[in-house]
């Protein structure tokens, strides 16, 4: 868990699957690398512009029925350094068109789970 203090809401390490769609259309696959309830890092293989607004689409539990759906915006594009196979090119920042406090809930429950068990295994 990561909290910066030019950020408004505290930054979670998390992986999930996701589908980004462009306003005309294109979908592309995407993981993500770390989330908040303002905004997510995901590495893709698409070539996304800089201020390109987007809807995502995401789940955040194994229930089938709910997904999650956000307008967003894009607003950082870089290369992904750290990835070697080039499965995963490209780096983009993407900022919730609002906020989704359930995000943040499902993130933090998730991350006491993980902090316990590295408790637990020490």
């Amino acid at each position: 868990m990561e909290h910066d203090d030019r950020r408004k809401h505290r930054r979670y390490e998390a992986l999930f699957p996701m589908c980004l769609e462009t306003r005309s259309g294109w979908k592309f696959v995407a993981m993500s690398d770390n989330a908040s309830q303002s905004g997510l890092l995901a590495v893709t293989a698409a070539e996304l512009d800089p201020d390109a607004e987007i809807t995502l689409f995401f789940k955040l539990s194994d229930k089938d029925n709910e997904h999650v759906t956000v307008q967003g915006r894009i607003v950082r594009v870089e290369d992904n350094d750290s990835e070697d196979s080039g499965l995963w090119p490209t780096r983009v920042a993407v900022e919730f068109s609002s906020p989704l406090p359930e995000v943040e809930e499902f993130l933090a429950g998730v991350d006491s789970v993980r902090l316990r068990r590295d408790s637990e295994s020490t």
